[in-house]
């Protein structure tokens, strides 16, 4: 613990794996959402979270700094990946010949998301400071939270508008 350069390796490792995997993956992804609609795609992000915040709650699972890099890779690189693009995919089948609205909720969810990701980690570390597996927790019932109230929303892709899968497209 405590060497800088290995913190930075790390790091550059996560950030560069994730990368790769949404440069792959996120056409696949997309094409899939056009083929089989997007809710159960839209419940990636969730479940990546909830994958994430159990395998850090598990410390026999998450004992060194390679198996921390792993489970990032994998929960947010291959599970998280095509949360973004099936959320913009789904406010143009619901706004998409409304450009002003969809322009106009696209800043919200920005502000928004903004928001959050400046108060969240002060509420997580504060959290995290008192008692770590609180924290874990807390991580999971919200993604539990997201994970439901996505699955109670429609689908937006009616299934005449949908598409072949062609992975030459993708």
């Amino acid at each position: 613990g405590g060497d800088l350069g290995e913190s930075a390796v790390v790091t550059a490792t996560i950030i560069s794996s994730v990368s790769a995997c949404s440069l792959i993956l996120q056409p696949l992804v997309g094409s899939a959402s056009d083929t089989f609609g997007r809710r159960a795609f839209l419940a990636m992000e969730p479940i990546a979270r909830i994958g994430w915040f159990c395998f850090l709650s598990t410390p026999a699972l998450c004992t060194t700094i390679n198996r921390y890099m792993l489970g990032a890779i994998v929960n947010f690189g291959v599970l998280g990946v095509g949360a973004h693009v099936v959320r913009e995919a789904a406010l143009d089948d619901l706004f998409g010949r409304r450009a002003k609205l969809r322009v106009r909720i696209q800043a919200r969810m920005g502000f928004y998301g903004a928001c959050l990701s400046t108060i969240c980690p002060i509420i997580g570390a504060e959290v995290s400071r008192r008692s770590l597996s609180a924290a874990h927790y807390l991580g999971v019932v919200v993604a539990l939270v997201q994970l439901i109230s996505g699955r109670a929303m429609p689908e937006t892709l009616k299934p005449d508008e949908r598409l072949p899968f062609k992975l030459k497209t993708a």
